[in-house]
């Protein structure tokens, strides 16, 4: 297989492992949710790398619809690394419970979760390769294409890797649970 963007196909319910893509629909979309300085950011990055609107790809081992549709449409930032790094990008306030890792508990206000549903539903398009090599692919094309929103494996991260760790407003167990 050819590492170009023009492999993945538009998306469907695969029942079947391989890469997912999310490209956005156009340049102008990324202002709805990133800040002004961001968006130059990721215009700058996708210019310079020739991403051709895609800003992140993810692989999936079991069932793609699945990951797509339950993680990163209508998921939340604890199960879904794409919806983490949007959260952080967009600067929106991050919060965690004190004294626990954010790996297992971390969280944004619900009306942040709807409005990074929102975006992805109005603004992007998932596209997909369905194959079982989707550890060596996932590599291949985020080295070559040094997406916006891919950090693991990506040459020229747009931002640092222990960034988006950072930040996080800590909270009791109940108000945490409040929100």
């Amino acid at each position: 297989m050819q590492i170009n963007l023009n492999e993945f196909q538009t998306y469907h319910k695969s029942n079947l492992p391989g890469l997912y893509a999310l490209f956005i629909k156009n340049e102008d979309c990324l202002s709805k949710i990133f800040t002004p300085a961001f968006c130059k950011k990721i215009l700058n990055h996708m210019k310079q790398n020739n991403c051709k609107n895609c800003i992140y790809i993810g692989k999936e081992t079991n069932k793609l619809y699945e990951r797509i549709e339950k993680k990163h449409i209508n998921g939340d930032i604890r199960h879904s690394t794409l919806r983490y790094t949007i959260s952080y990008c967009a600067n929106m306030d991050r919060y965690k419970v004190k004294g626990i890792s954010i790996s297992k508990k971390r969280k944004i206000k619900k009306s942040d979760e709807k409005r990074i549903t929102k975006w992805i539903n109005e603004n992007c398009d998932f596209k997909i390769i369905e194959t079982n090599d989707y550890n060596s692919l996932e590599k291949q094309f985020i080295n070559k294409f040094c997406l916006p929103l891919n950090i693991t494996n990506n040459p020229k991260p747009i931002i640092a890797r222990g960034e988006r760790t950072q930040g996080f407003i800590d909270l009791d167990k109940d108000d945490f649970d409040n929100i």
